[in-house]
């Protein structure tokens, strides 16, 4: 059962009232209230007032996929991927968790094809087998299918290009623990084009190259420019550690060591 799902009626008729198709916008389901309520952002101009709407959600830590969006969008690029990472490879518990996408324009309302995400009141059984047609595959095709929208749609650049390069950073580290590199190497070139000095993304892109060469991703007691690609190194002694680190961090999502011991001792060299 796939999860990326067309606009429903209550949907469509919120965005016939507010008159356009907004940039971001967030359903939470409620059976106990009349209606669903709603955060809404049109433009990333007033992306504050959405941010502070979205922090006082009480249930934002247990939404993996909703925490990932609101960290992205506080410009923390490695705690969304975080999020996003977390979220695919499960446990799958928690609320549900929806996006809403690819629906023709709702009458009398410009459509712009923003992604729209919900969040249900109710929970899953603790068992993968108890939540038919959900699994880290189909989650991996939501965050494809963002970003693919983020991608191709128009507007609200600045913020649209920051949450694409988060989602093409998590989509890098969830394809990578596969081994799925060349897919990831990819989705990283692709999306240095819209953000080509992207830290984030120059750091994944330095891992994947060196695992596409079959080489090993340098530790922390290496040099910080000895492994790292000609087009990597930079004048700046802060942004080729900050590279270096960031390098190393990936290399962990990419091994499967991301367990919180290790990331502690990570933190501590």
């Amino acid at each position: 059962m796939k999860r990326i799902r067309v606009l429903d009626p209550d949907i469509r008729s919120k965005i016939v009232e507010i008159g356009v198709h907004p940039f971001l916008m967030v359903r939470l389901e409620n059976p106990a209230e009349p209606n669903d309520r709603y955060i809404i952002c049109e433009t990333q101009n007033e992306l504050p007032r959405f941010l502070d709407e979205i922090g006082c959600f009480p249930g934002l830590p247990q939404c993996q996929l909703l925490n990932g969006l609101e960290r992205a969008l506080r410009l923390e690029v490695y705690e969304a991927a975080e999020c996003w990472f977390s979220w695919v490879q499960g446990p799958f518990l928690g609320p549900t968790e929806n996006v809403y996408l690819d629906s023709p324009p709702a009458e009398n309302a410009v459509d712009y094809g923003y992604p729209i995400y919900g969040v249900g009141s109710d929970e899953y059984g603790d068992s993968p087998e108890e939540r038919i047609g959900d699994s880290s595959e189909q989650r991996l095709e939501i965050l494809t299918e963002l970003l693919e929208a983020y991608w191709r749609t128009d507007g609200n650049n600045a913020t649209r290009f920051l949450l694409a390069e988060a989602l093409a950073f998590a989509m890098s580290r969830c394809l990578g623990s596969l081994g799925r590199y060349e897919e990831s190497a990819a989705i990283v070139d692709r999306a240095l084009m819209l953000n080509p000095k992207s830290i984030h993304l120059k750091a994944a892109r330095a891992a994947l190259g060196l695992k596409l060469e079959g080489r090993m991703v340098p530790d922390s007691t290496h040099s910080s420019t000895s492994r790292l690609a000609p087009q990597e190194t930079c004048s700046s002694a802060a942004v080729i550690g900050c590279l270096r680190v960031s390098v190393i961090f990936f290399e962990i999502q990419l091994t499967g060591f991301s367990t919180l011991a290790e990331r502690k001792r990570f933190g501590n060299q």
